[in-house]
């Protein structure tokens, strides 16, 4: 399958995200773009940059990549994510607060779970405190402390 570079994308079709483990979205919202940032941290000659906001932030270009499914499990990432998203004219529906192994298994059993057309699957790295990959801190019980 020949590779259709990123450019042939943004003229001609949007790219779909399947997005896992999104969080409150932002790995999501920087692969869609029209955010802003501070003006320091891009190059004026990047290309990516829409307009100046003030003397200190710069509004990104929209790309071509549309966010068509996202989930994770946390309700307060679900609640972050759709408030920020709906401003971008997203419905809470895009977005599942289930269990990605619940997900795949009614996936397999023929429920119509995931979109089709999905150009790229995004995965966000799970979060310290959360996951059991994550670093353990040793808490050991002092004597005599209540």
């Amino acid at each position: 399958m020949p590779f259709e570079s990123t450019s042939t994308y943004k003229e001609n079709k949007t790219i779909n995200v399947l997005s896992l483990f999104s969080g409150c979205g932002g790995m999501d919202l920087g692969f869609e773009g029209g955010f802003s940032v501070y003006k320091k941290s891009i190059s004026s000659k990047s290309g990516y940059i829409e307009k100046s906001i003030d003397e200190n932030f710069v509004l990104l270009k929209d790309t071509a990549f549309k966010t068509v499914f996202a989930n994770d499990i946390l309700k307060e990432a679900f609640v972050a994510w759709s408030y920020h998203f709906k401003k971008h004219g997203y419905t809470p529906e895009t977005y599942r607060q289930d269990s990605i192994v619940d997900l795949v298994k009614m996936h397999r059993k023929g429920f119509d779970v995931f979109p089709n057309n999905i150009d790229i699957v995004t995965g966000g790295f799970p979060c310290q405190d959360f996951s059991v990959a994550g670093k353990r801190v040793y808490m050991p019980k002092i004597v005599g402390k209540k």
